[in-house]
């Protein structure tokens, strides 16, 4: 991740805390400049969840603070050495701003008090000019999980990242067969057949996040295990970024969803994966309505903190770090128990994570959330595992309409159910083919796996159906 070069160099003195160590606390803004005059006025508005460095000038002993909704940073510091404040740059949602060269300068500062010293500085961000960037995203209640037998609402997220307003283009969203479009808001312009199309009129403003909720049944007639993709993409509309003019979610159906979920995607990464995902859902059974609701993470230590990106939420939310532990707190959210309303007791939140480089194959990402309802006893969600393999076996969709694996032990048997003879290769998390194999039409395949106690991939050769197999399952 590249860095702004602008450098900032404070000096913070003269606080002690009995036999604690003496510390002062540093903090600001980061905010749009607006009129560019590399001051901040009551009036700009501040830029949330940009991350600001703070270390000494060589880089040694550096901490990392996320602003929050308002744009505030802040940091407690060893006093009597020189630190060095750095804004890192944001590639995504903040990509057209930029500090201006008239703004950057180095100074000094001193704060002396025996009482709590605050030292404020403010990071000006000015943004390029006629820029037209529209992002669109997809989230759903269950993340990469589809619900079955239920209706399940979807969210299109239109925002407006660019330095003007967006005006008319239309929006597609693609629904997929056997699911059935239960209702929408705002209502669908047209539908054509599991295609659903909106005219937008209204414009949207700078920063703007425009949603439209696509309410969608999967019904029981869509098996657990099954593999759902939804799409939406922008149409008609001239984007510096087309790249992000399209989103899609592809979702395994489940017909269990714990009050308390967390899930990730991919599941399995390789060298070349840069980004991981992750969801976390929650849903009030406490049997009373709930005001407050905390989410705490702890990044795992193969996740670097200054590639953390916010994304979609549920309701708003005040986002904190300390160390490595992200928190999300949703003040004053009211949810009502699920008994009384099964799809208003529930919230979510994604975000994701860049990978630190140099893992090594069969290295693992784990990590667990926990979610407090009105600051009562912590709720676990479930463990969530990452696992590094080479390229060659990162997973795709997985059919499992026309294939059905089965096991004792170390001993599987797979049966093709398809009309075509298909190709499989096993593998070793290094990428290693362990055996290859045909299977005609109608037919079964029997096979063992090395009886060392390790984790392989089953993959056919045109991407169609990935499986994890262990010996000794």
């Amino acid at each position: 991740m590249s860095i702004y070069k602008a450098l900032f160099f404070i000096s913070i003195l003269g606080m002690t805390f009995g036999a604690m160590a003496q510390t002062g606390w540093v903090g600001g803004k980061v905010f749009h400049d607006s009129n560019e005059n590399c001051n901040f006025d009551p009036a700009e508005e501040g830029l949330p969840y940009r991350m600001v460095k703070i270390s000494l000038p060589n880089g040694n002993n550096p901490q990392y603070s996320m602003t929050d909704s308002l744009g505030n940073y802040s940091f407690r510091i060893p006093i009597r050495m020189l630190h060095m404040i750095t804004l890192l740059k944001d590639t995504n949602d903040y990509r057209h701003y930029y500090t201006q060269n008239k703004c950057l300068q180095n100074a000094t500062f001193y704060v002396a008090s025996d009482t709590a010293p605050k030292f404020f500085y403010h990071i000006p961000q000015t943004i390029f000019p006629n820029r037209t960037d529209l992002k669109v995203t997809t989230s759903a209640p269950y993340g990469w999980n589809a619900l079955n037998s239920s209706i399940d609402r979807y969210t299109i997220h239109l925002k407006n990242l660019g330095s003007e307003t967006v005006d008319s283009f239309s929006v597609k969203f693609e629904i997929p067969s056997g699911t059935q479009h239960y209702r929408s808001v705002p209502s669908p312009s047209r539908t054509v057949g599991n295609t659903l199309y909106w005219d937008i009129y209204q414009s949207i403003q700078i920063r703007e996040d425009r949603q439209i909720f696509v309410d969608v049944r999967i019904p029981s007639s869509i098996p657990p295990g099954s593999v759902v993709q939804f799409e939406a993409e922008t149409q008609n509309i001239s984007d510096i970024f087309p790249s992000d003019n399209k989103s899609n979610i592809v979702q395994s159906v489940t017909n269990n969803i714990s009050p308390t979920f967390k899930s990730v995607n991919p599941t399995f990464i390789s060298p070349s994966t840069s980004r991981i995902n992750y969801f976390i859902r929650f849903q009030n059974k406490t049997g009373f309505t709930v005001s407050n609701v905390s989410v705490i993470d702890t990044l795992d230590t193969n996740l670097p903190l200054t590639d953390i990106r916010i994304g979609s939420s549920s309701h708003p939310f005040q986002f904190s770090v300390s160390g490595n532990v992200l928190r999300w707190d949703f003040s004053n959210i009211v949810l009502p128990d699920s008994s009384n309303d099964p799809t208003l007791s529930q919230g979510y939140l994604y975000f994701s994570a860049g990978v630190r480089q140099g893992l090594r194959y069969g290295d693992s990402i784990e990590n667990t959330a926990y979610v407090q309802f009105n600051g009562g006893i912590p709720n676990a969600t479930n463990s969530v595992v990452v696992k590094m393999v080479a390229n060659s076996v990162i997973p795709t969709i997985a059919d499992r309409s026309n294939f059905v694996l089965t096991n004792v032990g170390s001993s599987y048997s797979l049966e093709n159910r398809s009309y075509e003879i298909r190709q499989f290769e096993v593998y070793d998390l290094s990428g290693r083919i362990i055996q290859s194999f045909q299977i005609f039409p109608g037919n079964h395949f029997n096979f063992q796996l090395p009886s060392s106690n390790s984790l392989y991939l089953l993959r056919s050769l045109d991407g169609t159906f990935i499986q994890k197999l262990k010996t000794n399952p």
